[in-house]
């Protein structure tokens, strides 16, 4: 699913917040568009990574609610 322009503006400010920017509105959305086409393919992929794990035990919220718990335990670990 694409970024709305009110959402790339919005993530716009907050990548640029304190900084100067020397890239163009253009590339900001490229760079933008490109992660959420990469996070559209490894949502799908790890939705089926876990159906594959326990079949048929997850329904589509809890295979969320799994990712985003691990997501923010391997942002934390990463720091």
């Amino acid at each position: 699913m694409a970024i709305s322009a009110t959402n790339l503006a919005k993530l716009r400010r907050g990548v640029c917040k304190d900084l100067h920017p020397t890239f163009t509105k253009t590339e900001i959305n490229a760079a933008l568009d490109s992660i959420n086409d990469w996070w559209e393919t490894v949502k799908l992929s790890g939705s089926g990574a876990i159906e594959t794990a326990a079949p048929g035990v997850f329904n589509n919220a809890l295979k969320k609610k799994i990712a985003a718990y691990w997501f923010e335990h391997k942002f934390q670990e990463d720091k």
